[in-house]
């Protein structure tokens, strides 16, 4: 804020009917104290949102944020996939589903009663992803909004497609 006061430019500072008016001087202080303190600045905002981004609670509404999922963090040691799986092992919290589960396969089918050719070809050779897995990838890699969107109103419009993550 101080620092705004720098970018006013004289003319402007001519024009206001105040008491007192700056003096080249105190401009010129102001100016000196804003550069004394400029390294300041970044170092403890960066303190104080450090601690927030450990919390587990920071970590899953940031990502949840249709404005920012996961573009707010590094991909420092697999911080990336690390929120991933942490949304997913919460997503399936969410549907009552058990988070330790790592079968990536859903039950098999009921048997084809048509040619085994089409049967074989319909099968993956790759195994699939649980759901949760696949809604999380669905959710991430749709567009982000703008950071002036309005977050609620994208998970409501989002309800029916991702029923556990919008449930009251």
């Amino acid at each position: 804020m101080v620092r705004s006061v720098l970018r006013v430019s004289p003319e402007v500072w001519d024009k206001l009917d105040t008491p007192h008016k700056l003096k080249q001087y105190e401009l010129n202080t102001i100016k000196e104290f804003c550069d004394i303190l400029q390294p300041f600045e970044y170092s403890s905002t960066e303190i104080r949102l450090n601690k927030l981004e450990s919390m587990e609670a920071f970590q899953l509404a940031a990502t949840l944020d249709p404005c920012y999922k996961l573009d707010w963090c590094h991909d420092y040691d697999n911080e990336v996939q690390d929120i991933r799986d942490l949304l997913t092992v919460k997503y399936n919290m969410a549907r009552s589903v058990d988070p330790t589960t790592t079968d990536t396969f859903p039950a098999e089918p009921p048997p084809m009663k048509r040619n085994k050719f089409f049967a074989l070809a319909n099968r993956s050779s790759t195994p699939r992803l649980i759901p949760s897995e696949t809604e999380v990838s669905l959710y991430l890699n749709q567009p982000m909004l703008q950071e002036d969107g309005d977050p609620f109103g994208y998970w409501k419009a989002k309800q029916p497609e991702f029923q556990p993550a919008t449930a009251p």
